[in-house]
C-alpha cells in the first residue's frame, strides 16, 4: 500500500476515538485531541476563572484543565510556528465548530503566515470508521484561504462575547460561504430562552417527561433528548449540568432522586405556557 506522506502536518480532532483512529492506520503524522468544551460556561475570561467555573459546575479538577489547555494551545501555536500544516478534522455539530472558530481565532494572532498552512476535513456525523476517515482525507479536503479564516475568527468573537446581534450580523453576511458554521451557530441561538423560559434543550427535556407520563432514569431522558439535538454535540456531563439546572432553580422544574427524574407541576406549566420558566432554569442564562 501507497504511504500517505504526512509527517509534517499536526492532525487536531475531537475526541479520542478519532484521533486513535488517526494514529493507528497508514495516515501518518502527530495526532492532537482537542480537549474543549467550548460550548459550556463563561469564554472571554481568564483561564483560571474559566476553570474554576468548569470545576464548579461539572467536577472538572481546575489544576488538570490549565494543564490541559495550556499545552494543546501551545503545541497549536508551535506547530504554527514551526511551518507545519494543520488539518482540522471537524463534523457538522456546535461542539466541533466552536473548535474550528478558536482555533482560527487563535492562527490570527501567529506572525508566522499561518493561515497559508490550515486544512478543513469535513466529516459527517460520526462515528467512523478507518476507511471513511481515509476517505474524507481524500475527498473531503480542502485549504482554509486567509480571508475565510478571518471570518471564522471573527464567528468566534461573536459566539463568544455571547453578543446576539454580532451573531446575527456575522450570519446575514457569511451564512451562505460557511454554511455548517452558519447552521451550528442558528442551533445555538435556540438554546437562549424562548417566550417560556426555556432553551432547546430544556424544552425537549420536559416534553420527553410529559410524553412518558412518568419518571425516567437519567440515562434515557439523554437517549432521548440528544439525538433530537444533533446540532449540539452535547455529552451526557454537559446534560447533566443542564438537568441540574432544571431541578435547583425556583420552582423547580423536574426533580432528580439519584438517577430517577420526573417533571414537578411547575415544569408541566412552563411547557404548557401558563407559567414561565425562572432565568436559572436555563443553562444559558445559569451563570
Amino acid at each position: 500500500m501507497t504511504r500517505i506522506s504526512t509527517m509534517d502536518i499536526l492532525h487536531i480532532v475531537n475526541g479520542d476515538i478519532v484521533g486513535e483512529q488517526l494514529r493507528s492506520n497508514k495516515l501518518e503524522g502527530r495526532v492532537l485531541v482537542w480537549r474543549e468544551m467550548y460550548t459550556a460556561g463563561p469564554l472571554e475570561i481568564e483561564l483560571e476563572d474559566r476553570a474554576s467555573w468548569l470545576e464548579a459546575r461539572f467536577g472538572i479538577p481546575k489544576h488538570e484543565y490549565i494543564a490541559s489547555a495550556e499545552r494543546q494551545t501551545e503545541q497549536y501555536k508551535q506547530a504554527l510556528q514551526d511551518g507545519n500544516r494543520i488539518a482540522i478534522w471537524i463534523d457538522p455539530d456546535l461542539f466541533d465548530q466552536t473548535i474550528l472558530m478558536k482555533l482560527c481565532h487563535l492562527s490570527m494572532a501567529c506572525k508566522s503566515n499561518a493561515q497559508d498552512r490550515i486544512e478543513l476535513i469535513s466529516l459527517p456525523a460520526g462515528p467512523y470508521s478507518v476507511k471513511q476517515l481515509l476517505q474524507a482525507w481524500e475527498q473531503a479536503r480542502h485549504q482554509l484561504q486567509p480571508d475565510a479564516i478571518a471570518e471564522l475568527a471573527d464567528a468566534w468573537g461573536a459566539y463568544a462575547s455571547n453578543d446576539r446581534p454580532a451573531i446575527d450580523r456575522w450570519l446575514q453576511t457569511h451564512r451562505r460561504k460557511h454554511a455548517e458554521v452558519a447552521s451550528a451557530l442558528e442551533f445555538h441561538l435556540m438554546r437562549e430562552p424562548g417566550h417560556d423560559g426555556l432553551g432547546i434543550v430544556e424544552r425537549l427535556t420536559l416534553r420527553a417527561l410529559a410524553d412518558k407520563e412518568s419518571e425516567m432514569s437519567k440515562y434515557k431522558l439523554f437517549q432521548l433528548v440528544s439525538p433530537q439535538c444533533p446540532l449540539f454535540g452535547m455529552g451526557d456531563l454537559q446534560y447533566w449540568g443542564i438537568l441540574d439546572g432544571l431541578a435547583s432553580c425556583e420552582p423547580p422544574m423536574i426533580w432528580i432522586d439519584s438517577t430517577t427524574v420526573g417533571l414537578t407541576k411547575e415544569g408541566r406549566e412552563a411547557l404548557s405556557g401558563s407559567r414561565t420558566a425562572p432565568r436559572e432554569a436555563n443553562e444559558m442564562t445559569r451563570g
